[in-house]
């Protein structure tokens, strides 16, 4: 009982030690106390970082179809390894890179009922 009435003077303020409440400057002090109460009551915001993509190796241009597609595809492969892509992503780095008539074709074949929507997916049409 007497630890509770302890604790009971020591919230209690004295009046004749209140700031004055017409100085501005006490009611700033005032207001970022409040403030700095409100930041530590509330948990901090959860930021989940899990994947970070990098940028550090260059993908190629597909653009001509007398181009060898399996050299392309390896420095396509080899950049998206380097720069930590997903397989989930990697159709959407690698189409910006597709040119001319290579364009055309993934437009086309976007336009299919079944288009593709995986790197690597044995359901893709060929």
């Amino acid at each position: 009982m007497a630890q509770q009435n302890h604790t009971n003077l020591l919230q209690q303020p004295n009046p004749a030690q209140l700031p004055n409440p017409n100085n501005p400057l006490n009611n700033l002090a005032t207001q970022i106390g409040l403030l700095i109460q409100q930041m530590q009551a509330t948990p901090a915001a959860q930021i989940n970082v899990l994947h970070q993509e990098l940028n550090l190796v260059s993908y190629p241009d597909f653009a001509r179809s007398d181009q060898d597609l399996m050299p392309w595809l390896d420095e396509v492969e080899k950049a998206f390894a380097a720069n930590l892509i997903n397989d989930n992503r990697k159709i959407a780095v690698v189409v910006p890179h597709l040119k001319g008539s290579a364009a055309t074709w993934w437009a086309t074949i976007q336009r299919l009922p079944n288009p593709v929507n995986a790197w690597n997916n044995s359901a893709n049409p060929t």
